[in-house]
């Protein structure tokens, strides 16, 4: 059984945010699905969510695996016409992420701590200049390395800096 549960944040009820993008421009959200995805239709849940995304409410999406949960946070991303980033704990599935993105028209990267030097300094640059629509984050991109304890001792979950 899937279930969508969408929770409203700090900023009030949906009438105090803003206006979705959504209910102003359906046509871009087909075009965009179409486009770079293929389809004609979303899957069900899949609206809701996305609608929620973009009216600014926090969403927690619980559907089976294949069952179209990427797509509920990179469509929003796309029509929200801004750099977004995804925090993915395994660095293959973002891998297969941003392949299939890239694959589809769509800029994406990824960082995390298996890149080297130059290469993350390129992504990064990329981001900066508006030139990602989605970043891949493994949240060991600023790996144990960067991460060291105000007394300079072992990097790890006892004491572990505060990463900036």
């Amino acid at each position: 059984m899937t279930r969508m549960e969408a929770r409203q944040t700090d900023q009030g009820d949906e009438s105090d945010g803003p206006e979705s993008p959504l209910s102003t421009d359906h046509a871009k959200l087909q075009e965009l699905l179409r486009e770079h995805w293929g389809h004609d239709a979303l899957r069900p849940l899949q609206l809701e969510a996305i609608e929620a995304i973009l009216g600014g409410r926090d969403v927690m999406l619980v559907l089976p695996t294949g069952g179209g949960k990427s797509l509920c946070y990179q469509l929003p991303a796309l029509l929200l016409n801004r750099p977004s980033v995804v925090i993915s704990p395994l660095v293959s599935l973002m891998k297969d992420q941003v392949d299939a993105l890239q694959a589809n028209g769509i800029n994406a990267d990824a960082l995390h701590g298996l890149m080297d030097p130059e290469e993350r300094s390129e992504t990064i640059r990329r981001y900066m200049k508006g030139e990602t629509s989605l970043l891949y984050l493994a949240l060991t991109s600023h790996g144990a390395r960067e991460a060291r304890p105000a007394d300079g001792g072992p990097p790890g979950p006892r004491g572990a800096a505060p990463l900036a």
